[in-house]
């Protein structure tokens, strides 16, 4: 089999790694945040960001209910936050009145069950998989999949890598930045590409990210779809995974260094043409093994 024939098969088994469907939490996010992951309210993304990142900050949670209140007679609006801080004559958003907690509709009690699953499920998670999935998700984009569609999708943009972290069993919980990569919604990037010609703007690991101007770039980048949104003050914390879509990166033939390309490599041949050879085993079932094999200490 050639290398023009066995290429259109790879790109296809590295097509079926992306779930661009609206299973995927990061093209179709949960707005209920009770239910779902935790939703930081009354608060100002830019602030959010700054505190965690800029300045390194370790960020308490403020429960907004007491214990005989029910989250439910507070329903979450699906519309963006208003009154988050005051706006100056030039246009620039005031934090200096705002708290640097984060505050959620939860009571204590059920703010700290709910922080405490979701540390174990990070840490089970990182335990078992080597990686880390729970972000800090800022910003929204509310897009729909047709132009026709009255059903709204939300899908992160700005997603920061973060953990909970507490002294011991009896002290709060506070989330604070891993400082490794922040990065925008790949998976969104590709959907938006192929879908509506829309390409999402980048976010440079080398500069300071300004909350802000990427957010205007989204909205700019939307202009001509009028029922579409970016909530520029949405933050969830919640679990979001790159996985497949690092191995559909690293998968792209162009990723491969000149002269030992992808299609050229004979595993990736044998896999999509001949398949593998029988080689007869290197010794018999009930063989010491050690006499072949020089075992390590």
């Amino acid at each position: 089999m050639t290398e023009t024939t066995i290429l259109p098969q790879l790109l296809k088994a590295r097509e079926e790694l992306l779930d661009l469907t609206a299973r995927n939490r990061l093209l179709n996010t949960p707005t209920r945040a009770s239910k779902w992951g935790l939703k930081i309210v009354d608060t100002a993304a830019e602030q959010v960001f700054a505190n965690l990142v800029e300045r390194g900050k370790k960020l308490k949670f403020n429960p907004l209910l007491s214990g005989d209140e029910d989250e439910e007679q507070l329903e979450e609006s699906d519309t963006e936050l208003d009154a988050v801080g005051e706006v100056s004559h030039s246009g620039e958003m005031m934090f200096a009145e705002l708290s640097d907690d984060l505050s959620v509709k939860l009571d204590p009690e059920k703010l700290e069950k709910k922080l405490l699953k979701l540390q174990y499920d990070a840490r089970t998670f990182e335990e078992e998989q080597g990686v880390n999935i729970l972000y800090l998700a800022i910003g929204m984009l509310k897009w729909f999949e047709a132009d026709h569609s009255d059903r709204p999708r939300y899908a992160p943009l700005i997603l920061v890598p973060v953990e909970l972290d507490r002294s011991n069993v009896r002290s709060q919980f506070h989330l604070k930045w891993t400082e490794e990569e922040i990065a925008t919604n790949l998976t969104l990037k590709v959907k938006l590409n192929a879908e509506f010609g829309l390409t999402l703007p980048e976010i440079d690991e080398d500069e300071e990210l300004d909350v802000r101007e990427y957010l205007n770039l989204v909205q700019e980048m939307i202009v001509d779809k009028p029922d579409w949104e970016v909530r520029t003050d949405d933050v969830l914390l919640w679990f979001f995974s790159f996985s497949k879509f690092l191995m559909y990166r690293d998968l792209h033939p162009e990723n491969w260094p000149e002269g030992k390309s992808l299609e050229e490599h004979d595993l990736i041949e044998s896999m999509f043409s001949e398949g593998f050879e029988n080689e007869p085993p290197i010794c018999g079932d009930h063989d010491p093994i050690d006499d072949i094999i020089a075992p390590r200490t």
